[in-house]
């Protein structure tokens, strides 16, 4: 993905906000790709990729509207009014319950919830999707998107088993587009200071290093 410095700016205000740095240099990349037999998906074509202007916003969608979910659609929907450069335009779960919840978080119309995410995914006017299902839908939801041309925020794990994870990968590979795992421990800008700060000895030779990590909850 380009733009590494910008990348790790944008992680601070919020996570489903990383795919929007990247957005507006690969959308104005060529979009034809070859297709990808080992995915069984279709390949991109120009058709399917909005190409974004300068003042344009980066419209997104949202699959699998439980818990995890609504911490980026708060975030989406605090930088959508305190800067107007992203928005919310559709959302889709398979549970009522959710769909209503994702409705009220977005404020997204009627027709914008979906049942099923492969006719979210065929929007043309969406140009990134945040997906939060269960794992095992990890690696079809986010090949469906990339093949319509949509960058990707994508929940850990990545995916649930090593071969769709090699699928997801060509998938990348082949379509240009952004894809940001939600590790945040891998990701969060204090973590890549602390690897420069040992990369550089600021701390001299380091024997042994020990963390912890709980959310109570």
């Amino acid at each position: 993905m380009p733009g590494k410095s910008s990348r790790r700016e944008f992680l601070r205000e919020t996570a489903a906000g990383t795919i929007a740095v990247s957005i507006g240099a690969s959308g104005r990349a060529n979009s034809v790709r070859a297709g990808d037999k080992s995915s069984g998906a279709p390949a991109i074509s120009t058709a399917t990729r909005r190409v974004l202007g300068a003042n344009d916003r980066v419209n997104f969608g949202f699959i699998g509207m439980g818990g995890r979910m609504q911490s980026h659609t708060i975030n989406i929907a605090a930088r959508q009014k305190n800067k107007a450069d992203v928005q919310a335009v559709a959302v889709c779960d398979i549970y009522d319950k959710h769909k209503k919840n994702g409705q009220a978080q977005t404020g997204v119309d009627d027709k914008s919830i979906y049942h099923d995410y492969r006719e979210l995914c065929a929007r043309k006017d969406i140009d990134a999707v945040v997906i939060a299902t269960p794992d095992h839908w990890h690696a079809r939801n986010a090949i469906e998107a990339l093949s319509h041309g949509k960058h990707v925020y994508l929940e850990k794990p990545m995916t649930y088993t090593i071969d769709e994870a090699r699928d997801l990968a060509r998938k990348v590979k082949q379509t240009g587009l952004a894809l940001q795992v939600g590790s945040q421990h891998a990701s969060e800008l204090q973590y890549w200071k602390a690897r420069e700060v040992i990369a550089q000895g600021m701390l001299g030779k380091v024997l042994w290093a020990s963390t912890s990590y709980a959310r109570n909850t």
